[in-house]
C-alpha cells in the first residue's frame, strides 16, 4: 500500500485544484504550531552561498523563492501537482 504522501490519486484529490490547494494552505496556517515565520526560518537551515542554485522539490506555491532570491541564490521550484506547479516560481 502506498503512503498518502506518495499516492498520486490521493495527492490529486488533496491538491488537484487551486481551491483545494488554498484550503490546505489556510488549514496549515491556522493549525501548524510554529514559533517563527516559515519563510524567515527555513533559509537559515540551508548552508548556501550566493550564486548557488536551490532545487525545491514539492515546493507548493513557492513560498521560499523571495527569501532565497534575496540572499543571492538561484531558485528552481518543482511540484508535480498541477495547481501547485502553475503557482510556483523559477527565478534566476
Amino acid at each position: 500500500m502506498l503512503r498518502p504522501s506518495t499516492d498520486s490519486s490521493y495527492l490529486d484529490y488533496q491538491y488537484g485544484t487551486s481551491e483545494k490547494l488554498q484550503i490546505r494552505i489556510e488549514t496549515h496556517g491556522r493549525y501548524t504550531e510554529a514559533g517563527e515565520d516559515f519563510t524567515a526560518t527555513e533559509p537559515g537551515h540551508i548552508d548556501a552561498q550566493p550564486g548557488l542554485c536551490i532545487l525545491d522539490v514539492e515546493c507548493g506555491p513557492g513560498r521560499l523563492v523571495g527569501a532565497l532570491r534575496d540572499s543571492g541564490l538561484e531558485y528552481i521550484g518543482l511540484d508535480r501537482s498541477g495547481s501547485c506547479g502553475r503557482r510556483s516560481l523559477s527565478c534566476r
